[in-house]
């Protein structure tokens, strides 16, 4: 037991080490550059072994905020010469399994927004850096630790207000993805996904498209609740119960008698990328000329589950008019970094964010 006492004691001297030396950079001494203290003279300063500190400044070199110089010792990176990096921090700053098979659909798609966010900052020069702490209070001076210059916060809950408001009364650029409950967040700046008006939106394209036998992947009720039966029937076209599948990996083998039975032309799909892999192997095994079109989840960014079926018809939405909230969050942060224009709310949707 005193052993195991004394390695936690180790690893918090540690961790707190590495946070009094970002703090210092952060607190802009070192905007030019500077050396830091010899580790003996840090040792000193903190209570801690030469070793230790050797270890925290060889961390504060892979984040790029050192670069050692051998005998000298560690020289500070100025500043416009350091990593730029946006923080990341998911519900109140826990780890997340990204892409991890038989996740929830509501967590799958939480965990693909943080990753297309991820990919296009990385895509544009920016570095991606995972915020953790272990209270959410803690997580605004970890943020500030790490000289993050902006902060995308994913599914902050009002359970976590209060270190949500710190982070948004720090100099750092911060907007909030998905916030639950909607509507609570009213002078905060975020991100919202505007899921009925892009449902409607998808149904008024495969209409324009000349289609009335469309085919709905889902529950009938998600179908009248969405106001799907409603746009076709009101555009002259056929729609019922049997015109719905839910749950197509249970339910696959129904759909090519369906389709045929129906002269079904369009499907429209509303369900989680995760399903629609299922959607897509049952329709690799109609000859591809015999299948209706197919819309499904604009995902275009990420690996498709299905890339190894045969090839299926789908059509794609413009990706201006509806795209994951975590990818207009990442554009909308690098706007502003790289413009120097103000972070705004937005809410994506068909006609609702015209970038």
């Amino acid at each position: 037991m005193a052993k195991d006492a004394s390695e936690n004691s180790n690893i918090l001297v540690y961790q707190d080490l590495v946070r009094n030396l970002q703090h210092t950079i952060a607190a802009k001494n070192y905007d030019e550059g500077g050396w830091l203290p010899s580790a003996q003279t840090l040792a000193s300063q903190y209570g801690a072994s030469r070793l230790t500190c050797l270890k925290a400044m060889r961390f504060l070199e892979i984040e790029g905020l050192v670069r050692s110089v051998p005998p000298r010792g560690f020289y500070v990176t100025p500043k416009e010469m350091r990593h730029r990096k946006v923080a990341i921090i998911y519900g109140a700053g826990q780890t997340s399994p990204f892409f991890r098979q038989g996740l929830p659909s509501e967590e799958t798609r939480q965990n693909c927004d943080m990753s297309a966010a991820i990919d296009y900052i990385s895509q544009h020069g920016f570095y991606a850096q995972m915020i953790q702490a272990s209270r959410p209070e803690q997580l605004a001076s970890v943020a500030g630790s790490y000289g993050v210059v902006g902060a995308l916060w994913f599914f902050p809950s009002l359970s976590f207000e209060k270190a949500v408001r710190e982070l948004l009364a720090s100099d750092i650029p911060t907007l909030l993805v998905n916030p639950e409950p909607l509507g609570e967040w009213k002078d905060a700046l975020d991100v919202r996904y505007d899921f009925d008006a892009v449902r409607r939106e998808r149904i008024k394209f495969l209409l324009s498209r000349g289609h009335r036998r469309i085919f709905f992947i889902g529950s009938y009720a998600d179908a009248v609740s969405y106001g799907v039966e409603a746009e076709i029937l009101k555009a002259g076209g056929k729609f019922g119960k049997n015109h719905c599948l839910d749950e197509p990996y249970k339910n696959g083998d129904k759909l090519e008698s369906l389709i045929s039975s129906l002269k079904i032309t369009a499907i429209l799909s509303t369900v989680s990328e995760e399903q629609n892999a299922f959607l897509r192997q049952a329709l690799s095994k109609i000859p591809y000329e015999n299948q209706p079109e197919t819309l499904i989840w604009d995902m275009d960014c990420l690996p498709k589950m299905g890339d190894s079926f045969e090839p299926v018809r789908t059509i794609h939405m413009n990706r201006k008019m509806a795209s994951l909230p975590g990818l207009v969050a990442a554009r909308e942060m690098l706007r502003h970094l790289q413009a120097g224009e103000a972070l705004r709310s937005v809410r994506i949707g068909y006609s609702l964010y015209p970038v």
